[in-house]
Order: C-alpha cells, then sequence, then structure tokens
C-alpha cells in the first residue's frame, strides 16, 4: 500500500504562508516538475499527483490532462488520485479521452472508482452512450446496483423512462435526486411532462409520509418544490401533512438531518404563501438557537421572505461578517426602512468583519461597500459626515455621484490646513468638485508627499499606494514643474524602494511617464540606478553619476564609441554621435555588477 506523501502538509503550508505572485511560482514549479517527472506509477508519482489533486481542488489552475493520464495508471493509487482530480476538469472535451480506460476499468476490479467518477461529474457527453449496456448487465446482476444506477439515468438523460415506484429506498433516494438534477437543469418539454404523472407523484408522496429517513423526505420536498415551480396544483392535505411534520421544541436536540428537513418545509411552505404561527415560531427558535448553522440558514429565509428582518440583521452581524456570504447577505438586507439603523451600527459591524486572516485592505473594501448602499438611501445632509467618517471611501471614483459642489467646498475648507494622509483623497476629490483645485498648489503637493513617504518608511499602510498615485497624478498637471518633480520622485524612490514593491512600479511608472513632457529624458536602470539623456541633432547626451565602472552603447549590435566625456556637478556625462534612429542598448557596470536597457523612440 502507498503511504500518503509526508511532504503534502508542508506544501499546503507553504502554499498558505506565501503572497499571490510566490503561489503562482510554486504552482508553476509544479507544474514543470510534473513535466518533467511524466510516470504514473510509484510513491513519486503518486506524491506529485496528490499535490495537482489539492491544488485543482482549491481552485488554482494545473494541466487538467495529467488527470487523464492518472486514470489509465496500472499504479491503483495513482488511478485513484486521476478519478479524484477529474471530477474537478473543466475542459470536458477531456471526457472523451478518458472512455477507454473508463470502459476497462468497469469490467475490472477497478469498477467502484470508475462508477464513483461517472457519479460524480456533472457533465457525461454523448459518446458515453457505449457504456449503457455494461451499466445494465451490472444493475441486473445486482452488482454495484446503486452506483450503477446513478450513471445509467444520467447517462440516458431522459427522465421520462424513469420509474418511482420502487420498493428499495436507496435507489428511490438515487432515482429521485437525478430527476431533481435534471429538472433544474434545462429540462425538456418530455421531461417536464413527468411533472403532471399522478402515478410518479403519489409514489414520492408515499415516501415523504412513510419514510423515517429525514434526507429521503428532504429530497421528497424539494421535488414538491419544483412542482410548484412549474404551476402544479398540489393537495391541500400534502401541504397540511408537511406543515404538521414541523418540530419546534428542542431544536438543538435535533440532527442536522432533521433540521434540514424542516427548514425545507418552511422553505417550501412560505412559497406557497402558507405563514402560519408555527411557521413563524420555528423560524424565531431557529435565530435564537445560537447555533452558527441554524442561524444562518434562518437569517437567509426571513430575507428571502422578509420575516423577522430586525432580529435576522442583529443575529448575522452577531454571527461575523468576516466571511464573504455573511457580508454580502448583509448588504443586500439594506433597504429603504432599514439603512439608518444599520448605519448606527457600523462600529460593531466594522468590528465584526475583522477576521483571522482578513487584512485591513479587504476590511475597507467592504466597509466601501456597505457605505455605497447607505449613500444610495440617506439624504444629502448626512453626506458630508459619512464621507468624514469614512475619508478612505473617497478614494473610489464615484464619490461625485454623491458629494453636491456646496458640501464639497464645506468639506475642503475644513480639510485643508489637515495633514494626516487617511483624509487627502478626500481633499483632492473635493477640490475637483468644488472647483477649488488650482488653490492645490505645487509645494502643498510636495508637503502631502514628503508626509505619505515617511508614513511608507515607518508604518506602510494598504492606503498610501492609492493616496501616493493621486498626489503624483495632480502634480503631472504642474507642467512647470516637471523636471523638479521627477527628481524628486527618483529621490523618494531610492529611499523606499525596498520596502514595499506596489511603490515601488507606481513610482517607476509614474517617473517614466514624465519623460513624455521632458527633453531631457530618464531611463531606469535597475535597482536605484537611473540615468539621464538627451538627444539633439545626432547627439545623444547620457548623464550617470560618477561611481559608474562603465556605460557602453550599442546600436545594431555595434559598440558606439564615445565622442566625449566630462565630469559636471558629481556626474559623468557621455556624448555619442548617432546617425539613425533605430533603438539604444545601453549597458552600465556599476559595483561589478551590469546593469542592461534599452532607449526607444530617440527621436
Amino acid at each position: 500500500m502507498v503511504e500518503s506523501d509526508p511532504t503534502l502538509a508542508l506544501f499546503i503550508m507553504d502554499l498558505r504562508s506565501k503572497s499571490k505572485e510566490e503561489i503562482e511560482k510554486i504552482i508553476l514549479k509544479h507544474k514543470k516538475d510534473m513535466a518533467i517527472y511524466n510516470s504514473t506509477i510509484g510513491q513519486t508519482a503518486y506524491d506529485y499527483y496528490l499535490r495537482t489533486f489539492f491544488l485543482i481542488a482549491n481552485s488554482y489552475e494545473v494541466n487538467e490532462i495529467d488527470f487523464v493520464r492518472a486514470i489509465g495508471s496500472p499504479d491503483i493509487n495513482v488511478k485513484r488520485i486521476g478519478y479524484l482530480g477529474g471530477s474537478f476538469i473543466k475542459d470536458t472535451s477531456l471526457y472523451i479521452s478518458m472512455l477507454n480506460t473508463i470502459k476497462n476499468d468497469l469490467e475490472s476490479e477497478n469498477i467502484l472508482d470508475a462508477l464513483t467518477f461517472l457519479g460524480n461529474i456533472q457533465f457525461i457527453d454523448q459518446e458515453y452512450q457505449i457504456l449503457t449496456n455494461k451499466l445494465k448487465e451490472l444493475i441486473i446482476a445486482n452488482k454495484f446496483k446503486r452506483e450503477a444506477l446513478v450513471v445509467y439515468y444520467k447517462i440516458i438523460n431522459c427522465v421520462s423512462r424513469m420509474n418511482l415506484s420502487e420498493p428499495n429506498e436507496s435507489i428511490f433516494f438515487v432515482k429521485l435526486q437525478i430527476l431533481i438534477d435534471k429538472l433544474n437543469n434545462q429540462p425538456s418539454k418530455e421531461d417536464l411532462e413527468f411533472l403532471k404523472n399522478e402515478k410518479e407523484i403519489n409514489n414520492v408522496i408515499y415516501f415523504l409520509q412513510r419514510s423515517k429517513k429525514f434526507y429521503i423526505k428532504t429530497k421528497c420536498v424539494q421535488f414538491l418544490n419544483i412542482l410548484f415551480e412549474n404551476n402544479i396544483q398540489i393537495d391541500k392535505n400534502i401541504l397540511k401533512f408537511v406543515e404538521e411534520s414541523i418540530v419546534i421544541i428542542r431544536l438543538l436536540k435535533k440532527t442536522f438531518g432533521e433540521v434540514a428537513y424542516y427548514v425545507e418545509c418552511v422553505d417550501f411552505l412560505l412559497k406557497n404563501k402558507i405563514t402560519s404561527q408555527k411557521i413563524q415560531t420555528f423560524l424565531f427558535k431557529m435565530l435564537q438557537s445560537g447555533n452558527e448553522y441554524f442561524v444562518s440558514v434562518a437569517v437567509r429565509l426571513a430575507k428571502k421572505y422578509e420575516i423577522y428582518t430586525d432580529i435576522a440583521l442583529e443575529k448575522l452581524i452577531a454571527l461575523g461578517l468576516d466571511t464573504d456570504d455573511n457580508f454580502d447577505l448583509l448588504i443586500s438586507m439594506i433597504n429603504q426602512s432599514n439603512f439608518e439603523k444599520i448605519y448606527e451600527k457600523r462600529e460593531e459591524i466594522i468590528m465584526s468583519l475583522e477576521g483571522k486572516d482578513v487584512s485591513q485592505e479587504e476590511i475597507q473594501a467592504k466597509i466601501n461597500k456597505l457605505i455605497n448602499k447607505y449613500l444610495n438611501f440617506c439624504s444629502t445632509n448626512a453626506v458630508s459626515e459619512v464621507f468624514l467618517s469614512f475619508p478612505l471611501y473617497s478614494l473610489q471614483k464615484n464619490v461625485g455621484k454623491f458629494l453636491i459642489q456646496n458640501h464639497a467646498l464645506k468639506i475642503y475648507e475644513d480639510l485643508k490646513e489637515k495633514e494626516s494622509s487617511e483624509y487627502f483623497s478626500l481633499l483632492y476629490q473635493c477640490a475637483l468638485i468644488s472647483n477649488k483645485i488650482h488653490e492645490m498648489n505645487y509645494f502643498t503637493l510636495l508637503k502631502h508627499l514628503q508626509i505619505v513617504k515617511e508614513e511608507i518608511k515607518k508604518d506602510y499602510q494598504f492606503y498610501l499606494k492609492d493616496t501616493l498615485n493621486f498626489i503624483i497624478t495632480l502634480l503631472f498637471y504642474k507642467k512647470e514643474q516637471l523636471k523638479n518633480t521627477q527628481e524628486i520622485l527618483i529621490q523618494i524612490y531610492k529611499q523606499i524602494y525596498k520596502l514595499n514593491e506596489e511603490i515601488q512600479s507606481i513610482l517607476i511608472e509614474n517617473i517614466l511617464l514624465f519623460n513624455v513632457y521632458l527633453k531631457e529624458k530618464t531611463l531606469f536602470m535597475g535597482d536605484d540606478l537611473f540615468l539621464e539623456y538627451f538627444y539633439s541633432q545626432n547627439k545623444l547626451k547620457i548623464s550617470v553619476v560618477k561611481d559608474v565602472n562603465e556605460l557602453e552603447v550599442y546600436q545594431n549590435n555595434k559598440n558606439l564609441t564615445v565622442h566625449s566625456h566630462k565630469e559636471s556637478n558629481g556626474m559623468s556625462v557621455y556624448e555619442f554621435i548617432i546617425n539613425n534612429n533605430n533603438d539604444l542598448r545601453v549597458e552600465v557596470v556599476l559595483k561589478n555588477y551590469k546593469y542592461t536597457n534599452i532607449i526607444t523612440n530617440i527621436y
């Protein structure tokens, strides 16, 4: 027997501790290792495929064809990983490549693995029709009958041929599940005709009333839901039975299977406009249960049918909003009648957003969604207070939708002397809206730039990158100071480029953007090395720090001769003669390290 991969846990821990970019590199390396190893036998192969399965199961991109190779392996452990991973494949055309292997496995000791795979996948291609005879043999021989039935009905893909008159509860359950899946997923007219068959409906009702297994009773109610959605009349006695079967006492003592059945019943009855005291009591007790699962389900029902919505909101916030599902549910519940109450709970909501693995940037993104929803309902007089309470919301582009000119002007006047980077973006947005942007003079912006730089150096916060970008954009419009601004940005870059890759990228991008309007242009060589070049009348002048050991320029792979060289203000200035507009390759050696870059668009 092949043992489990002892390094898989380390592989998973390594992934979880890395940034998105680092994870991509790890996955790329794993793909290359898979391609190089290219074996489907033995412990090492099993280790590789186990890691690949972990990746695809967690929605990472992998080479899906690896699982096609794995199911063809003579190594049973690798084959099983192949079947497991195969059920996650997005490229369904690969299923055709598996067909012969699956056919052979249905006739071998690997039959259960093949049947399980076929039962798990959502899509079965027409070519798989050739398996029906083999499946019939298994059913008749009572060999893996339940699994074979699942796949058989999936392949024939026509519910009208199904008969729900079945003494075996397990087989009935499988048939009903296939039926529900098909009727919920683009059913044909022939399939929908099945719903009008009273005999089959009575078979479902029989199991609903007689079965003691709650998972079967739940499926029966789901089938009744489909009848309702297709406007098929349901007997009032059945509705009465469903309501009477709900138990509202000692919910916490019930199994999840029981509660799931009761929830299905309540949902079904509420769809049918039945809102009895018993149903409302059940929902209230679920909300008050303290059980995370029960509360979560009850909140969704309360929202869906607008029952106990105030209590549901309180319970949802108490449950925690650090998961996307819970937070999105809260946002969807905000409306004209409750937005003020929810805004009053903003501090409680923000505390509820904090989770173990939730970054401040993710929290702010959720706060922005909350504020955006609130601003769509609140009065214009309340807008200013919201923006001043949540200034980072102004990093979004749509603030002009809510801030009118008079309010923007007042905020601008209140903030223009404030030296807190959290408020800079709000100040700039208000200056733009109130036509006061001309008052944001060059030296004020430089002062803000220095404040942001110092904060990046001392205690980097996620919003500083956007604030920095905003300041540089405004500086870009001070055309008379472009060269000076570019030099200041270069100096800032040299101080902080090692601290943060995002900040490094923003600075480089903007430093080079300034070249568009400058005659003396800047070329970034790498690390903290920049040089300046100027072209005029076939002469190219390059200025670089004196510490540079060598500087060479190539055009068409030809090393250009230095026409002149001099020292000026701590810089080495080289002059070259060039006769055409082909790109130039510049090579600089500094402290025994060579830097290379290209000068394009010389003219």
